[in-house]
């Protein structure tokens, strides 16, 4: 019973997510708001690590519409009045479903420090440039949900950013690891989520092993892999 893997009874602090089902059947997650703003958290820490500060720009290409609020900046209300106020955490949401010469031209406009997409976005933006002779070397790109190949990661730099992130996490735990400049080596985040190889054995001489990860963030319904 999904009720047996909670630590706490069900209340209206808790979010239920379902999964894609890609591994043959949706699974239901539930965390509460605090586990989810942490993620947020952290993500911003690795950000600042590579140079944002809260008074540079984010460009966001993604599905949700401009001006749209986020579940973050409607919680913690002491984000909205410091944008107001000190015009800090400033961004602007483009919408994906915008023709790419407009993204770009928007893009060109805004100079971001960070554009946060995802690589298949950002294939579409660079392939474009390119098509078109530009380069826009935005400082920071973040990538988001999906993986990056090498040739992916290639076209970015030479079209699109001059370094990017690659960030992972899943619907459990939001922001687990990232990589930068890098599409193989990964850095977990301490004290949040913690990684281990076990079951290790060699395959044609190579040594392998399996991927443990327990959730040490999510105390609605923590996980192990």
């Amino acid at each position: 019973k999904f009720d047996d893997i909670l630590t706490c009874t069900r209340n209206d602090d808790i979010i239920y997510h379902s999964t894609s089902g890609s591994t043959g059947e949706p699974f239901q997650i539930a965390y509460s708001k605090f586990e989810v703003h942490t993620g947020h958290i952290r993500l911003l820490w690795v950000l600042m690590k590579y140079g944002y500060t809260p008074f540079k720009r984010i460009a966001l290409v993604t599905k949700n519409e401009p001006g749209q609020k986020f579940d973050v900046e409607e919680d913690i209300s002491i984000i909205g009045r410091l944008q107001r106020l000190f015009h800090i955490f400033e961004r602007e949401v483009i919408s994906i479903y915008e023709s790419t010469d407009r993204i770009i031209e928007k893009l060109e406009r805004t100079k971001p420090y960070v554009l946060w997409t995802t690589p298949s976005a950002a294939t579409v933006i660079a392939q474009e440039l390119k098509r078109q002779g530009k380069k826009l070397q935005i400082p920071l790109l973040l990538l988001i949900s999906e993986n990056v190949s090498d040739k992916e990661a290639s076209l970015f730099v030479e079209y699109l950013c001059i370094n990017y992130i690659n960030h992972y996490g899943c619907m459990e735990a939001p922001t687990m690891s990232y990589g930068f400049n890098n599409n193989v080596e990964q850095v977990s985040i301490p004290y949040f989520v913690l990684f281990e190889q076990t079951n290790m054995r060699k395959v044609d001489k190579t040594p392998i092993g399996d991927i443990l990860i327990t959730n040490l963030d999510n105390k609605t319904m923590p996980f192990i892999r």
